[in-house]
């Protein structure tokens, strides 16, 4: 009985369709024929190096937000509460507010009726502010047991995370919404760890409220301004920049380099290096593939 039915399988060889009884179970694979439809070809894709390195300003203009960020606190660190610093981060924060307005208000392509009014702006900032000050006095103790090199230690590696899963497909314009769910927690949780190492409850106020204007609602100017006009987005990056490096080189030069290293890898280098490995990617095609992609 069993040779009889070895022969009918021999007779009726196994076949992937679905709308055949074949004497074979659902999950049988012709081991010695599973690989005959393998089709191996090269990346049809094709980038340009403009391409490439456009799309890394994003990556580049992240970074230098952070650094500009960070040097911020360690300026404000090393003036020791001076009402001068405090006088000059509470402005920073004000024009930085209206600029983003500005930028919503005259770039934006969304709809009239979705953009907020002045009103809902001071409302929402006021809002926010009184919250900030009701908390600043838990924030500023919230590490009090910590050692400083713990904190730093932290803040940069949170800072880390925030770069590594920044969502900068929202602002290239790849999606509608922002999903960095992850890096904005990381970033906060940044801010909340440097402002609890400052000594006047003023600081804390209006660091905790740069930093969310750097790591909120920058990503959503910089969409704006990035599908408006890439030549004002390149512009925007190049201040940025100019910015990050006089801060960091009067503050340390060693960062200063670290700095301009980094921008260099991941701007110019990484694009290039990119396009040397992109010959060498291959793309499979067989019988575990559903649809045949052309």
């Amino acid at each position: 009985m069993n040779e009889m039915m070895k022969g009918n399988n021999d007779e009726r060889q196994w076949r992937k369709v679905l709308y055949e009884k074949l004497p074979y179970p659902d999950n049988y694979i012709d081991s010695t024929k599973f690989l005959d439809q393998l089709d191996i070809e090269r990346s049809s894709k094709d980038h340009s190096y403009k391409e490439l390195f456009l799309a890394a300003s994003v990556i580049a203009q992240q970074v230098t937000v952070v650094a500009i960020f960070l040097s911020i606190y360690q300026y404000i660190v090393r003036a020791n509460g001076s009402t001068k610093v405090l006088f000059n981060i509470g402005l920073i924060d004000f024009i930085l507010v209206v600029v983003g307005y500005c930028i919503d208000r005259i770039l934006s392509i969304e709809e009239t009726n979705k953009r907020m009014s002045i009103i809902e702006l001071l409302q929402s900032v006021l809002l926010f502010v009184v919250c900030l000050r009701i908390a600043a006095p838990i924030l500023q103790t919230l590490t009090s047991s910590f050692s400083d090199d713990t904190i730093n230690a932290l803040a940069i590696t949170f800072a880390t995370l925030h770069l590594v899963f920044y969502d900068y497909g929202f602002v290239i314009g790849e999606y509608e919404s922002f999903s960095g769910t992850i890096s904005l927690n990381a970033a906060v949780f940044t801010a909340v760890l440097l402002a609890s190492r400052l000594s006047n409850i003023q600081t804390v106020v209006v660091f905790v409220l740069l930093a969310i204007i750097c790591f909120s609602l920058f990503p959503m100017s910089a969409r704006v301004i990035k599908r408006s006009s890439m030549s004002l987005h390149l512009l925007v990056t190049f201040t940025l920049m100019i910015i990050a490096s006089l801060l960091l080189w009067f503050l340390d030069k060693t960062l200063f380099t670290v700095y301009e290293v980094i921008i260099l890898f991941l701007w110019v280098i990484c694009p290039l290096w990119f396009m040397q490995m992109l010959p060498f990617k291959r793309v499979l095609k067989g019988p575990w593939d559903i649809v045949d992609h052309q």
